[in-house]
């Protein structure tokens, strides 16, 4: 029996990366400082989604209505079955000022899915929240740790066919604190999505 067949195959990050055997590619209006490394082969796939000071900015809709969204990762041409979502973000609001009738500090909503953040609400659902759902931080000092991983239940039920037309991944931020005016978001972190291939790849 050969040494290789007991061996389980794995998308370990230990790897290196096989850039020709991806999902999708990054997003065509990805922001600068956004990069993708892909792994793994067959059916099981990761894609690591990597932040270097990436700014994001923030859309002031109205006082309870602030958002804002990174553009990462288009599937395409494929069935993909999305089998675990995590985000580890630093992110850090520039300038912060608030409204006086506001608390010290702000909180911020995040959520990844496939649908970019809407500008008329602020608490992140729907489309704009199926890989990982919408979550509160607090922004303390301007700066917050968002530290998530995406709910099994809900995980599970994420299976994206981009056979017949793209589909895009998007990590959004929202606020209902009066950020006064519109703000900077820098973010520095990883997005992690494994995939289990159904159809097609690239």
């Amino acid at each position: 029996m050969s040494a290789l067949s007991g061996l389980t195959p794995t998308v370990l990050e230990a790897r290196p990366p096989f850039p020709a055997n991806r999902v999708g590619v990054r997003h065509a209006s990805a922001q600068t400082g956004i990069a993708v490394e892909e792994y793994g082969q067959g059916a099981l796939r990761q894609t690591v989604i990597r932040f270097t000071n990436v700014a994001v900015t923030m859309t002031r809709t109205s006082a309870n209505i602030n958002t804002a969204t990174a553009n990462l990762y288009t599937i395409g041409a494929a069935s993909v079955a999305a089998g675990g979502v995590r985000f580890k973000v630093d992110g850090v609001v520039t300038n912060l000022t608030l409204s006086t009738t506001q608390a010290t500090d702000a909180s911020m909503v995040s959520s990844v899915g496939t649908a970019a953040a809407a500008t008329d609400n602020a608490t992140l659902t729907g489309t704009e929240a199926d890989l990982i759902a919408s979550a509160t931080t607090a922004v303390a000092s301007s700066a917050a740790t968002m530290n998530r991983v995406g709910a099994a239940a809900q995980v599970n039920a994420a299976l994206f066919d981009a056979t017949g037309g793209a589909v895009s991944i998007f990590l959004n931020f929202a606020s209902a604190t009066d950020l006064t005016t519109g703000h900077t978001l820098t973010l520095n972190g990883t997005v992690t999505l494994t995939w289990h291939v159904q159809g097609p790849v690239l």
